[in-house]
């Protein structure tokens, strides 16, 4: 019998760009212009400093990857990490209107596209996004939604790293049977750590680590590390599933009537996806512009909205790289 997992992560290679509606397509291009204005301004932060300065990165120029909102390029997992410290909203109110879900899956994505012998499509990127955010809303909906174990378990930590594995995986173009091992494996990066709003700066770090463990689950995964799909068993008194939602789990909700209807499109509760399009880019325009010019900003909302007809993604990445 084909595990739950397994079957997903079948559903999400069998899946293509064509199975959207433009509506899903526009709603997640919203979703990263938003989650790009978020990290561009946070590059700019105390947190993204202080990282920079203990990874010994602060000078570095000879990575495959950008630091976003600086000229530095590091190597790929920790631009994965450092992008992540940025893209976490800080605020009460950027949190109110930006999901922390794409803070999680484009700085994994983004960083692993950079580094990628062929260039990655727009549309591949878009593709990606999609089935990261389906994941962890499937995965928050069978662990018991926002209630499990009379509590609430971020999405964060506890089910965005499984969407930061699946959209590095999409773009590796890994087979079905690679993505249910990068599932299992991304759950050794899964935790449910809480944390409020106060002036700590773990609170970044949060995110920064569920994008870094996206990027190294799927890493791992090419190379042939082996997880288990036992973690997200419901008879197993400590896996992964028990120990975060128990009697609350309905493992079937992974894959119930998959295709329906797109996670990304009924938000993992944020509203920005439904906001007009004038409202999105008046709100990414007041982020970046203390970091980037104001052209370079126009360029960055132009180059999100031809992303359906990008062939290479590597100029709109260009653009997430500024001289300080």
């Amino acid at each position: 019998m084909t595990h739950p997992v397994e079957h997903l992560a079948a559903l999400i290679h069998a899946s293509t760009p064509s199975d959207y509606p433009e509506s899903t397509l526009q709603a997640m291009q919203k979703r990263l212009l938003t989650t790009l204005g978020i990290a561009l301004a946070g590059s700019r932060s105390h947190e993204t400093g202080r990282m920079l300065s203990a990874l010994a990165l602060h000078k570095s120029r000879k990575g495959q990857a950008t630091v976003w909102g600086t000229e530095l390029h590091v190597d790929r997992r920790s631009a994965a990490l450092v992008n992540g410290v940025s893209a976490n909203p800080t605020t009460r109110d950027e949190q109110s209107r930006y999901d922390d879900t794409g803070a999680a899956i484009l700085p994994a994505l983004i960083a692993w596209a950079e580094g990628r012998s062929t260039p990655v499509t727009g549309l591949e990127l878009l593709h990606a996004c999609i089935m990261g955010y389906e994941v962890v809303g499937r995965m928050q909906t069978a662990l018991g939604g926002s209630v499990t174990n009379n509590t609430h378990v971020p999405k964060t930590g506890a089910y965005s790293v499984y969407g930061a594995a699946t959209a590095v995986c999409i773009v590796q173009r890994a087979k079905g049977g690679a993505l249910a091992q990068a599932l299992a494996i991304a759950c050794a990066y899964a935790g449910d750590t809480r944390y409020s709003m106060d002036s700590s700066h773990t609170q970044k770090l949060h995110t920064a680590r569920v994008a870094e463990g996206g990027y190294m689950a799927a890493q791992l995964t090419a190379t042939g590390f082996i997880g288990t799909t036992a973690v997200f068993d419901t008879a197993l008194w400590d896996s992964f599933v028990q120990t975060n939602a128990g009697e609350h789990t309905d493992i079937s909700a992974l894959t119930a009537d998959y295709g329906a209807r797109w996670h990304v499109d009924i938000a993992l509760g944020r509203p920005a996806h439904t906001l007009d399009d004038a409202t999105v880019t008046a709100s990414f325009m007041d982020l970046v512009t203390p970091v980037i010019s104001v052209p370079q900003a126009e360029a960055l909302v132009v180059a999100v909205h031809e992303l359906p007809s990008t062939p290479n993604i590597q100029p709109l990445i260009d653009l997430l790289s500024v001289s300080v």
